[in-house]
């Protein structure tokens, strides 16, 4: 298991995939043109790597477009059959992609707060929870 650049555990046995990871998050925050490319590297460096299922599926929901809905069903599905071994953190995430998909925004803000009371460094957890509110 590696951690992302704030020190927090992300269930990948890949050294590239928690530096994609940080590389992907990194984009999102500053907000990068290449985003897309950011993302297609991580899932490269790990297929298997749920939390990345699910930040492909964040980004799915971030154009608001009825049209990207179908990539967000597909990432938390993939994410849901990677995430049965991942930390609690990465499991809320994708519990929060999926309440966001079922058009429960409120609850995904909840869930959210929820991570951020117990892991305040998330920077996902936090940009999505004041984006989305």
């Amino acid at each position: 298991m590696h951690q992302d650049a704030l020190g927090l555990p992300l269930s990948t046995a890949s050294a590239d995939a928690a530096r994609a990871f940080d590389h992907a998050v990194a984009g999102y925050i500053t907000y990068r043109a290449d985003g897309a490319l950011r993302l297609a590297a991580l899932l490269r460096a790990d297929p298997e790597f749920g939390f990345a299922h699910v930040l492909k599926g964040y980004f799915a929901m971030l154009a608001y477009k009825q049209a990207a809905l179908p990539m967000a069903h597909e990432s938390a599905a993939a994410a849901a059959r990677f995430t049965a071994s991942a930390t609690r953190r990465e499991q809320a995430h994708l519990a929060a992609l999926q309440a966001w998909i079922g058009n429960e925004p409120d609850r995904a803000a909840a869930i959210w707060e929820d991570i951020l009371r117990d892991d305040p460094r998330d920077i996902v957890a936090f940009r999505l929870a004041h984006f989305v509110n």
